[in-house]
């Protein structure tokens, strides 16, 4: 199990995740769950080639008494596509070999060589209201039953951690009812079948474990 230290009490948790993947909305959850957790000391960066982030994983990549990771994934054709003015299949290709644009690989490649306790947390089942409600009441009961001297003993609830994330980071709402015409808006539909098909193809051909690992749900059929 994850030692406390009683000084920094949430040294024990760090929170991972490309831009745009539900960072926010995974920060206020466990603002409400732990008592002190704070985004600025819980998260080492959301690029995998920042110093901090490589410095502390690179220590930590064996650990297995090391903190917790806490990692929050999204579909690749959409965090990686709203990065992107311009979404051609060859800019998301150009986007997906520079250094930012691997980060999203690289992100997850640390997650899944962490050797530590670890929470996977899709972005898509958490702005779900029933997969995002089993997955708040999991997580505060996994930290009240490991963690109670630092857990919260009541949290608000789902839609009230939702409407709490919307306030901080408005760029959220890009995910609620469009005001034009009440349809939801992803940044994939920017793009055609044929080319997200060919962007599937890619990252299974380029990263074929990660994909088969943890990507492979996003694939489209042709």
């Amino acid at each position: 199990m994850v030692a406390l230290n009683i000084y920094q009490p949430n040294s024990f948790i760090y929170k991972v995740g490309f831009p745009r993947s539900g960072n926010t909305f995974v920060d206020v959850m466990l603002e409400n769950i732990l008592i002190n957790y704070d985004q600025s000391n819980n998260e080492l960066g959301r690029h995998g080639n920042s110093y901090r982030f490589k410095n502390f994983w690179k220590k930590n990549l064996s650990n297995e008494n090391g903190p917790i990771m806490v990692f929050s994934l999204r579909n690749y054709k959409e965090c990686i596509i709203s990065h992107i003015d311009d979404p051609s299949y060859e800019n998301i290709i150009c986007f997906l070999n520079r250094t930012q644009g691997v980060d999203y690989i690289r992100l997850l490649d640390t997650y899944d060589k962490y050797k530590g306790n670890k929470l996977l947390l899709y972005y898509e089942s958490l702005i779900d209201k029933k997969e995002g409600e089993k997955i708040l009441n999991q997580l505060h009961n996994l930290f009240l039953e490991n963690f109670p001297q630092i857990t919260r003993k009541e949290i608000p609830s789902f839609e009230e951690i939702k409407n709490i994330s919307f306030s901080v980071y408005s760029e959220v709402k890009k995910f609620g009812p469009n005001k034009s015409n009440n349809e939801k808006i992803y940044h994939s539909k920017k793009i055609t079948k044929e080319d997200r098909v060919k962007i599937d193809k890619f990252l299974e051909k380029e990263y074929p474990y990660l994909f088969s690992e943890y990507l492979s749900h996003y694939k489209e059929e042709e």
